[in-house]
C-alpha cells in the first residue's frame, strides 16, 4: 500500500549510485587500516591452511581407497 508520496519500490540504480559515491570507509565498517596489512601473516596463515588441507585429503583418500579396496 501507498501511504502519501511514499512507494516501496526500491531503484537499484539509485541504490547503486548512492553506493558508489559513499567512501569506502563506509561500506566497510570492519576492514583494517592500509597501515594495519601484513602481507607476511596472511602469507603464513595460507602455507598453514595450504599444509593442513594436504594431509587431511591424504588422509581422506587413504580411508576412500581403504573402503573400496582399490589397493592392497
Amino acid at each position: 500500500m501507498e501511504t502519501g508520496n511514499e512507494t516501496k519500490v526500491i531503484s537499484l540504480k539509485d541504490r547503486a549510485n548512492k553506493g558508489a559515491s559513499a567512501a569506502p570507509e563506509q561500506m566497510i565498517p570492519n576492514a583494517p587500516a592500509p597501515a594495519d596489512f601484513d602481507w607476511g601473516s596472511i602469507m603464513k596463515r595460507n602455507s598453514e591452511n595450504g599444509s593442513r588441507q594436504m594431509t587431511d585429503r591424504e588422509k581422506a583418500n587413504k580411508g576412500v581407497i581403504r573402503s573400496h579396496r582399490l589397493k592392497n
